[in-house]
């Protein structure tokens, strides 16, 4: 085929509509006279046939039609959209459209405005129907949902000790010999007296509060998890102990001070923590594996049975010493 051949064929209406209907999308122009609130729209045979109006209607007819046609949720969308077109020459907007016979599609909007006359307008632009995209995005939402609400504790919307257990992984191989890190352990103190007290379900109340009280206080790059039942575990990714005692120390003040409300109830409550320094001698380039962190829980939750052997309310830390062998401190409350 020639190179003539080839401009003919794209300039034959024919042709041109076949590729738009393959691609779901037709073109239209519509013409606005605000002063007159007067507005005309023309399409191609595809785009009648995509939003399913009739064939060849009358230019003002046919703007009605569609208009009319647009879910008033949506309206104000589609109405800004021609506004930026307008002023800034060139917009999209994506809504919901009921089509006669197909029900329900989804359709992005296009135009770009071609003519400046004044008080009148001329804007060119095409309708695609995109309700496979959009199938495919809400399918993909409800799977990062679904993945979401596996990854994060129902209760406290914290992350599960699984996902916690992989993410503490990964920052430590990332982060440790850079930066040095701590690991906390909070259990919430007299637990079993609030349950039999107050019932299950203000314990729970009692559990979800320490989680708010965790994310009111830590930072985005602190990882936390609820570790199991009234007992939670925190990444503080620093190396400097007395920032890690200060963090720990924020946190029990918090939850000191901050009881749970369960229906007409206040329910006041404490928790002890356990600190423990992440070793970083011979960290560089090392994957920590499952016993290696299981360890290293092991030493905040050493410091944790401490803090409630001396009296709970009180954050206790593990410190290695020079010799070789640990020693607990306790910040008394």
């Amino acid at each position: 085929m020639t190179n003539q051949q080839y401009s003919a064929l794209f300039h034959d209406p024919k042709w041109v509509n076949e590729a738009l209907r393959a691609g779901n999308t037709g073109l239209w122009k519509i013409t606005l006279y605000p002063e007159q609130e007067r507005y005309e729209m023309v399409g191609n045979e595809t785009m009648l046939e995509l939003l399913g109006l009739d064939a060849h209607p009358e230019p003002g007819v046919c703007y009605q039609h569609w208009h009319e046609r647009i879910s008033p949720a949506y309206e104000s969308q589609v109405v800004e959209c021609v506004e930026r077109i307008v002023s800034n020459h060139y917009a999209e907007v994506e809504y919901p459209w009921e089509h006669p016979v197909l029900g329900r599609i989804h359709i992005r909007c296009g135009g770009r405005l071609v003519g400046n006359h004044g008080n009148w307008f001329e804007i060119m632009g095409y309708h695609q129907d995109i309700s496979e995209i959009q199938t495919m995005r809400e399918q993909l939402a409800q799977s990062l949902s679904q993945l979401d609400q596996a990854n994060h504790d129902a209760l406290t919307g914290l992350m599960t000790r699984r996902i916690f257990f992989n993410q503490l992984g990964d920052w430590l191989t990332m982060n440790l010999a850079q930066r040095g890190a701590h690991i906390l352990m909070a259990d919430i103190d007299h637990f079993k007296a609030i349950n039999d007290t107050h019932g299950h379900i203000a314990g729970d109340a009692v559990i979800r509060t320490v989680a708010d009280c965790l994310r009111a206080e830590l930072r985005a790059d602190d990882l936390s998890c609820r570790f199991g039942g009234e007992e939670f575990c925190v990444l503080i990714p620093t190396g400097q102990t007395a920032n890690a005692v200060a963090m720990a120390e924020r946190i029990r003040r918090r939850c000191e001070n901050t009881p749970a409300v369960f229906r007409d109830r206040v329910i006041p409550f404490r928790i002890s923590i356990g600190l423990a320094p992440v070793p970083t001698e011979g960290a560089q380039g090392i994957r920590p594996d499952e016993k290696w962190v299981e360890h290293l829980l092991e030493d905040a939750d050493q410091a944790l049975y401490e803090a409630k052997r001396t009296g709970r309310n009180r954050t206790c830390m593990l410190l290695p010493g020079a010799d070789g062998v640990s020693r607990m401190t306790c910040v008394l409350s």
